[in-house]
């Protein structure tokens, strides 16, 4: 797999500040490739108790000619998941 030769800006700079306000650790990293896309996913855990999930799609708009960038984070807390896991 061939790894994109620029990582998207907002993934950059979203882990900067999930970084700068809590202790995060790194659990996985996740990047797939489709013809003219990337999506990259992280996942931390942030403390103990809460998951910090970031999400960035980078693609090529050949309309436009440009390329693009969608990044977006997520919070859970780990309880939701124990509860999940229990009930099933």
């Amino acid at each position: 797999m061939k790894i994109p030769k620029r990582l998207p800006r907002d993934l950059k700079a979203l882990v900067e500040l999930e970084e700068a306000f809590g202790r995060l650790t790194l659990l996985s990293a996740d990047m797939r490739r489709r013809k003219g896309a990337a999506s990259i996913q992280l996942t931390y855990m942030d403390g103990s108790d809460t998951l910090v999930t970031i999400d960035a799609d980078m693609y090529y708009n050949k309309y436009e000619r440009k390329i693009e960038e969608q990044s977006q984070t997520h919070r859970r807390n780990i309880n939701v998941f124990r509860k999940a896991v229990l009930a099933s």
